[in-house]
């Protein structure tokens, strides 16, 4: 008798619907650990480990010495944050920053990859982050997202960029953490202004 393997036997739209539904139980899972946590700890290297196998966008998905330097830095941050794309990241900003009140910023340049991501973090927790569809335009010398520049904040203290994203047909990369510099509007970190000279000694 010829056998048939189970998931023959299955329709595609059932396997796929079933596989999103233990993602996002997975996904959730993980978020709610960060949650469960005090205010301003950065959670452990083993939780972000579950985020991150969580969200199992292999290839694509930040490193974990990464999201661990991002914790530690987005528990404490006064803000705000801009994110530039999103993921696993966006997870643990919503956990670890915006929880707190601090304001984040998140552009976007694929609406479907955005639409998982606010699904990952459900209704509730995606209002507390600026989730920006942001298309990808050309500046000449590179690409970078159309952000609605009048209601960003000037400087960030925090700024988050995509380690590497899928080049556009026939285009360079198309995110800018393969590019020299971002616009200069996103300055990471505003220059404190230089100290005024001593002024001469006058006891000689």
């Amino acid at each position: 008798m010829r056998h048939f393997a189970l998931h023959h036997l299955v329709p595609a739209s059932i396997r796929r619907a079933l596989r999103d539904a233990v993602w996002l139980r997975q996904v959730r899972g993980a978020l709610r650990e960060l949650e469960s946590l005090p205010l301003r700890q950065a959670p452990s290297r083993a939780a972000l480990d579950r985020l991150l196998r969580a969200w199992a966008n292999d290839g694509w998905a930040a490193e974990l010495e990464v999201l661990e330097e991002l914790a530690h830095h987005a528990a404490t941050t006064p803000g705000p944050i801009l994110e530039c794309g999103s993921g696993a990241t966006t997870v643990l900003l919503a956990a670890l920053a915006a929880r707190r009140g601090v304001a984040v910023w998140v552009l976007e340049h694929e609406p479907q990859w955005a639409a998982r991501v606010i699904r990952a973090l459900g209704p509730a927790r995606a209002g507390t982050l600026h989730v920006c569809i942001a298309p990808l335009r050309d500046f000449g010398a590179f690409d970078w997202y159309d952000a609605p520049l009048s209601r960003m904040p000037d400087a960030f203290a925090i700024v988050r960029f995509a380690a590497a994203s899928p080049p556009r047909p026939g285009r360079r990369s198309s995110r800018a953490a393969a590019n020299p510099v971002p616009p200069p509007r996103f300055d990471p970190i505003p220059r404190a202004p230089e100290a005024p000279p001593a002024p001469p000694d006058s006891s000689h």
